[in-house]
C-alpha cells in the first residue's frame, strides 16, 4: 500500500503530485509527446505543429503553456515530466534551463545550486 500524498500544506512550493487525476487531465498532451518517438511524428510534428498538435484533442490551456515553452506549468496541468523533458531538447531548452525555470530561478543561480554539495546534506543551508 502506498502512503497517502502530502497534504497542500506539508508540499514543497510548486510541488506537484502525480496522481491520477493529474494523470488524466494529462493524457492527450502525452500521447502526444509519446507520439514522438517516432521520427516520422517527429518530421511531420516540425513541418506542422498545431496541424499535428490537432490530432491529440490537446486542451487549449495546455497548448498556452507549451507555446509559452512554460515547462513547469505543463507538469502541473498533467504533462509527465519525461514527456517535458523531451520536448524540452526538441525545442532547444537544456534540462538546466527547464530545472531553473521549475525553481523560478535565473539560471545561473540554479546552475551554482546544482554544483553546491549542500544540496545532498539534510542539514545543509542549499
Amino acid at each position: 500500500m502506498h502512503p497517502p500524498a502530502p497534504t497542500a500544506s506539508r508540499r514543497p512550493p510548486r510541488m506537484t503530485v502525480f496522481d491520477g487525476a493529474t494523470s488524466e487531465a494529462g493524457y492527450a498532451f502525452n500521447r502526444f509527446g509519446f507520439s514522438l518517438v517516432r521520427e516520422a511524428n517527429r518530421t511531420r510534428y516540425l513541418a506542422d505543429p498545431e496541424g499535428y498538435m490537432d490530432g491529440f484533442a490537446i486542451p487549449a490551456a495546455q497548448r498556452a503553456l507549451f507555446a509559452a515553452r512554460d515547462w513547469a506549468g505543463l507538469v502541473e496541468a498533467g504533462a509527465s515530466v519525461y514527456i517535458v523533458a523531451k520536448l524540452t531538447g526538441m525545442h532547444g531548452s537544456t534540462l538546466l534551463e527547464m530545472g531553473a525555470q521549475m525553481r523560478g530561478e535565473p539560471l545561473e543561480t540554479f546552475r551554482a545550486w546544482m554544483r553546491d554539495p549542500r544540496r545532498f546534506d539534510p542539514a545543509g543551508d542549499a
